[in-house]
């Protein structure tokens, strides 16, 4: 039978530390509600510390799907909530989401809701998670609501999954093509020039940008170095700002097939997170803000919060969504017929669905495009220091042969 060391303390404000034997974190904290007692701190012996006051980050969408669809699971057979906390806390790994739960566990504990207690849990927990289960108590469905959250969640994981498989052969290509480059700028070039000097003849002009290139690089590589962190710095100080940020994600939906891509990835997130909350009863208000802190482009999210302006007015959502002429007209069309038919929530699923299999579709013709073009550059690149190398070699050999004939 596992042990807990713990600190708590009672009514009269006095600390008590001990170790209690339960079977599980259920009966310890029976054991210490007996006593009269709240728990502050509680460690498992053997284990390693599971502060409450671990400053925990934000959970990642697999874990978050995995800990949605085993919660509603149990819901769904009957467990109450602080039965469901328990077996999570008991059969969980990771120390990140063991902190987690067992926060949620001490704050249920104490008598407050499950929003709320996930709420008091240092960001771990998105909002669009915080605000569904909040509905979710209200109607009295909360193991629909979590299950309809884990297939959120995967979705998003998957999707996010399919990008970075997508990008990273691109991102090799781009890596391959810079090491290349600077082998033949640093080992290969230099090997030439003194060849040239000693030979002499004229050189082109490609060959002396190509010197001079190398020459900096070999000579004041620590400048490019300073160059490089600065910039970056600078850069990212541009982009963290709110200007920056905005300026930066509108130009990223310009960009071709990119930008493309982009817009389906975040019209299938704004159907399928706005099906889910008007599935949980949140009010089209409400559930337009929850939005419009989950989409990721901040130029989006600019003008969806002009949607929002325009829904309390008065204007039909749909009618507010074409206005900003950014979204796919097959969404604002079927923003319509949820609208005529009374029966938003499905549509926008079926929506979402769609747009999921437009983006395997376009991420294919990225991955496509990209590939050769990387290796056209590439190519160009080589090739163009290749000629500024040989094109010299030749006019020199020429000038030699010219030479003997005389």
């Amino acid at each position: 039978m596992p042990e807990y060391i713990y600190t708590s303390k009672s009514i009269d404000s006095k600390v008590f530390n001990g170790t209690i034997e339960a079977e599980n974190l259920e009966g310890f904290y029976k054991i210490i509600k007996e006593r009269s007692q709240f728990c502050i701190k509680v460690k498992e012996l053997g284990a390693q510390s599971l502060s409450l006051s671990f400053k925990s980050n934000r959970l990642k969408l697999k874990d978050l799907s995995i800990f949605c669809r085993q919660f509603s699971t149990m819901l769904t057979a009957g467990l109450p909530v602080i039965k469901c906390l328990d077996i999570l806390y008991q059969q969980t790994t990771n120390k990140q989401i063991k902190v987690v739960i067992l926060g949620v566990y001490e704050a249920v504990q104490r008598g407050e809701s499950l929003s709320k207690a996930m709420k008091s849990q240092k960001n771990a927990f998105p909002i669009l998670l915080l605000n569904m289960v909040e509905a979710g108590e209200a109607s009295g469905s909360l193991d629909t609501v979590m299950k309809r959250l884990a297939e959120q969640f995967e979705k998003d994981n998957k999707m996010s999954n399919k990008i970075q498989q997508a990008l990273i052969y691109p991102l090799f290509l781009m890596v391959l093509s810079f090491v290349v480059i600077l082998i033949m700028l640093i080992f290969v070039l230099p090997g030439f020039m003194k060849m040239f000097k000693d030979l002499g003849g004229t050189i082109p002009i490609t060959t002396q940008i190509l010197i001079g290139i190398s020459n900096f690089i070999l000579n004041y590589w620590y400048l490019l170095i300073i160059g490089i962190i600065f910039l970056s710095i600078i850069t990212k100080l541009y982009l963290r700002s709110p200007a920056g940020r905005l300026n930066f994600d509108k130009l990223k939906l310009k960009i071709p097939v990119m930008g493309k891509l982009m817009m389906i990835v975040e019209s299938s997130r704004f159907a399928r997170t706005l099906a889910s909350l008007f599935s949980s009863g949140l009010p089209i208000i409400q559930s337009l803000e929850i939005v419009c802190k989950i989409v990721k482009n901040a130029y989006m999210q600019e003008s969806l919060y002009k949607v929002i302006e325009d829904v309390k007015r008065g204007t039909a959502l749909s009618i507010s969504v074409r206005k900003l002429n950014l979204f796919p007209i097959m969404l604002c069309s079927m923003l319509s017929i949820g609208e005529e038919s009374g029966n938003m929530d499905d549509i926008l699923m079926k929506t979402s669905l769609y747009y999921d299999e437009e983006s395997d579709t376009a991420i294919a013709k990225m991955v496509t495009l990209i590939e050769p073009c990387m290796i056209v550059f590439l190519a160009v690149v080589v090739g163009f220091i290749i000629i500024s190398i040989i094109t010299p070699i030749y006019s020199i050999y020429s000038s030699i042969n010219s030479g003997s004939g005389m």
